[in-house]
């Protein structure tokens, strides 16, 4: 296997440890032995791959919101009709299994960190900006074809 996708796959591995970690530990306690350990490796090998705990966090939080948007977006693509979409949207945002209820928890640590992180607080909010113009696509699309009814614009129903 070539190294660049040898690299890829343990950089992957990492960063599913750390959503593991912060979900049942939180930020502020997860360590990178903690990571290399549900990772099945060492601390130092964590820290070759990611300089810091800073810009694993960082990375990590990427990786779980692009996941998201790619979700979302195959959804939207879809061709099932719009409640069908919606739901589908709904089932995959909200905390209802128990791998859901732990990406919450992951995503939770993130919100509040962004309170006191400028440039992460930038970052959820373009991603929650990015999820209710997903919701409000699929809004439109089922006013437009009349399977929803509404007197409010739909970037106000998905706002809400």
């Amino acid at each position: 296997m070539p190294r660049v996708e040898t690299e890829g796959l343990r950089k992957k591995q990492i960063m599913d440890a750390t959503r593991d970690v912060i979900s049942e530990k939180g930020l502020d306690r997860t360590t990178m032995r903690d990571i290399g350990h549900r990772a099945g490796m060492s601390a130092a090998i964590v820290c070759y791959y990611f300089d810091d705990k800073k810009r694993l966090m960082k990375e990590t939080l990427i990786d779980a919101a692009s996941a998201h948007r790619n979700t979302l977006e195959s959804i939207i693509s879809s061709s099932m009709s719009p409640a069908d979409k919606l739901d589908a949207a709904l089932r995959d945002s909200l905390p209802i299994s128990g791998d859901q209820q732990a990406e919450y928890r992951f995503w939770l640590d993130y919100w509040a960190e962004a309170a006191r992180d400028p440039d992460l607080r930038e970052f959820i909010s373009e991603s929650e900006a990015r999820f209710r113009r997903f919701f409000a696509s699929i809004i439109t699309e089922g006013a437009a074809s009349g399977v929803f009814r509404s007197d409010r614009p739909a970037t106000a129903l998905a706002a809400d």
